[in-house]
């Protein structure tokens, strides 16, 4: 149960596949758990979940960083909500439950390029190797 205000659940964690296949896994959760979802202009999503026992409804959000970070967090509307009888931890480990699986499954479509390689698929010691016997 999360005090503070308003009360919230935050985690940050490294992605398994690229943006592509977290976007793409976030999507398949969104409509698993029925949330209507809008994207937000910095590429994360935004849904409003609505007022409920627990609370006057909370606010979760979706933020992928660069390179392959994921934050997500669920926040109650009400700034003076300073309780939330653990409802915000919920809605994030219900999402992940969906997330991840999928996420498994996304980044083998869309894998972590590596950002060492140049645009012939050679690392930084590649081209030191033929620069020099140029």
């Amino acid at each position: 149960m999360a005090f503070g205000f308003p009360a919230y659940y935050r985690i940050t964690r490294p992605l398994i596949g690229s943006r592509q296949a977290a976007r793409e896994a976030a999507l398949s959760a969104f409509e698993k758990l029925g949330w209507n979802y809008m994207e937000r202009p910095d590429g994360g999503f935004q849904v409003d979940i609505g007022v409920n026992l627990l609370s006057w409804g909370e606010r979760f959000t979706i933020s992928l960083h660069e390179p392959t970070t994921i934050t997500i967090e669920s926040k109650c509307i009400l700034v003076t909500q300073c309780l939330d009888w653990g409802k915000n931890k919920a809605n994030v480990k219900q999402f992940l439950a969906h997330f991840e699986a999928i996420e498994n499954r996304a980044s083998l479509k869309y894998p972590i390029e590596p950002t060492y390689l140049d645009e012939n698929q050679k690392t930084p010691v590649e081209r030191i190797i033929e620069t020099e016997h140029h």
